[in-house]
């Protein structure tokens, strides 16, 4: 498959995991998982635990970000 079909592929995949994350942050990290993929140094099944693990902590760094201090 040609590195341009990886990449929106890769794409389609990301924003249905994680369909609030940053237009950059997802274009980035899908131009990694590319290079991993096309590199062929790693199997597409780390690749994809992989791209489930940063959106998770991304996630949970945004929900950290919009809940409230009230330790104060």
């Amino acid at each position: 498959m040609p590195i341009n079909e990886t990449y929106h592929t890769w794409i389609r995949h990301i924003c249905e995991l994680g369909p609030k994350q940053q237009k950059t942050q997802v274009q980035n990290f899908a131009w990694l998982l590319v290079g991993v993929f096309h590199s062929r140094s790693v199997s597409l099944r780390l690749s994809v635990c992989l791209s489930l693990t940063l959106i998770f902590v991304n996630t949970q760094m945004d929900k950290a970000r919009l809940q409230p201090d009230c330790s104060k």
